[in-house]
């Protein structure tokens, strides 16, 4: 006979799977058809298990691929669908009528609350794009003044582009080549440049040069956009803790040093505005604690994104060498072998532009905008409860078949005009769209347009022979390929 001991024993884990069973049915049970008839017509959803795996591996919230292969798994061809953020229920955004409603209600659809102890709460809940919608103006106007005039930053964007050029030069050998590591290089010139026109402070990162707040930085980035931190903060290292401390610290010193001293940087710089800059409706600047988060923001945002969209740009200029030529071509006839690029250069390309824009399409590195539900609403034909989380996923509807022919197949014409016409303007959000469009956006796009200026003005491109394209996982991807370079005859 089984002992009555061994039988409870048994039964707890069949309890506790029927229990969480009858959880997750009946939390689905919420997300029904506006005119389902059946009692289970519910949106379609993956398992509590299956979304807790994604997160703690960190697989689906930010990997392209993976998000993009979710979204046709579990959509199953509807405009949303659910999935779960620990014990929350989110919901998947996938038409662009349907993340036109969500990005323009900020009423209705609000910014989501990280929690307090999450290194993201920390560092920059009081930026531009998470104070409630009463602040948002004022951080807006306060903000407005550093992205005005973009000519601004050129000075800075070409010097700096150009000492890692020149740093690649010198690496060519007897050959008559050199091998770069592209990723890696990206990330460090998008870093140098950041330093220099927030803080108008060299990192030193393109000449690996030890900085603290560069090194506390690569450690303490990973932390904030991960939903494995969001939901289980307590489990940061004691490394990741000591970073953040100094990242923080680092950054408050700069600024402090900067409004103590009354001194600005040399050239133009964010954190210079930041300082000056008031809100002409209150007449009121920034706080010390949201000067701080701003600076963070912009840090954080301007970094991983560009960074990503580049490197997957040299891939393809290296891979593709008609398109390598096309460019170059551009290139040739607009700047020619002027050693600076002025802003009336990059007002005259066109077409690089239209290679910009493809692929920040197909190789976008922010692919989820988090919202919350401020009251019951509907979605995609669904119920949606007030409290629910909701994201659009901008990487699928990038690559959506029912908006983009071939969405596969790089192809900057397919931005032309003639081309443009009828598509829906939120079929294409690379930096969301509405209120929460990124303030850096054109920033982010002269940048680029400048680096492939000078990088096809001075080198041809190529892929090292036997590389396929394999974009590893982080919070944005960035791909780990070696560039051969050769100097342009």
């Amino acid at each position: 006979m089984i002992p009555t001991w061994l039988l409870v024993v048994l039964a707890i884990p069949v309890v506790l799977v029927a229990l969480f069973k009858l959880w997750e049915r009946h939390t689905l049970k919420q997300f029904k058809k506006v005119n389902g008839k059946a009692k289970f017509d519910t949106m379609p959803s993956k398992g509590f298990v299956s979304s807790l795996m994604g997160v703690l591996s960190q697989e689906d919230a930010f990997f392209w691929d993976r998000e993009v292969d979710g979204s046709l798994k579990y959509g199953k061809g509807e405009r949303v669908y659910h999935t779960f953020l620990g014990p929350k229920s989110l919901v998947i955004v996938l038409h662009p009528e349907d993340v036109q409603k969500i990005l323009m209600r900020t009423a209705e659809y609000s910014r989501v609350k990280p929690p307090t102890s999450s290194t993201f709460h920390r560092m920059v809940s009081q930026s531009l794009g998470q104070v409630p919608a009463s602040e948002w103006r004022k951080h807006r106007n306060i903000l407005a003044p550093a992205f005005a005039n973009l000519d601004n930053y050129v000075p800075t964007f070409d010097e700096t582009i150009q000492h890692m050029l020149n740093l690649w030069d010198a690496k060519i050998d007897s050959t008559g080549e050199a091998k770069i590591e592209a990723g890696d290089q990206m990330q460090r010139m998008t870093l140098d440049v950041l330093g220099k026109t927030i803080f108008g402070q060299d990192l030193g990162s393109v000449d690996g040069r030890s900085d603290q707040i560069r090194d506390d930085y690569e450690v303490v980035f990973p932390l904030i956009f991960s939903p494995k931190d969001m939901l289980f903060p307590f489990l940061k290292t004691k490394e990741q803790l000591a970073a953040s401390d100094r990242f923080e610290e680092g950054i408050r010193n700069i600024i402090e040093t900067r409004i103590a001293n009354k001194t600005k940087s040399e050239r133009f710089s964010m954190l210079d505005s930041m300082i000056e800059s008031v809100d002409n409706e209150t007449n009121t600047g920034f706080t010390g604690e949201q000067l701080h988060h701003n600076v963070i923001g912009f840090f954080l945002a301007g970094h991983e994104t560009t960074a990503s969209v580049l490197g997957f740009t040299l891939y393809e200029l290296a891979a593709n060498k008609e398109l390598q030529e096309k460019c170059r071509e551009e290139v040739d006839r607009v700047v020619g072998k002027e050693k600076e690029v002025q802003p009336d250069h990059i007002e005259q390309l066109e077409y690089i532009p239209l290679v910009i824009k493809e692929m920040q399409r197909m190789y976008q590195a922010t692919g989820l905008v988090p919202l919350v539900a401020s009251s019951d609403t509907e979605l995609g034909g669904y119920r949606i409860p007030k409290g629910t989380l909701l994201s659009a996923s901008i990487n699928y509807i990038h690559r959506d078949k029912q908006i983009w022919k071939d969405p596969d197949v790089f192809r900057p014409e397919r931005f032309l005009e003639e081309e443009s016409t009828g598509r829906h303007a939120f079929a294409y959000i690379p930096f969301s769209a509405g209120p929460h469009t990124c303030l850096g956006n054109k920033f982010s796009l002269l940048e680029q347009k400048i680096f492939y200026v000078k990088l096809l003005q001075q080198f041809t491109l190529d892929v090292e022979k036997g590389y396929k394209l394999q974009p590893w996982e982080k919070s944005s991807v960035t791909p780990g390929f070696k560039l051969v370079i050769k100097r342009r005859n």
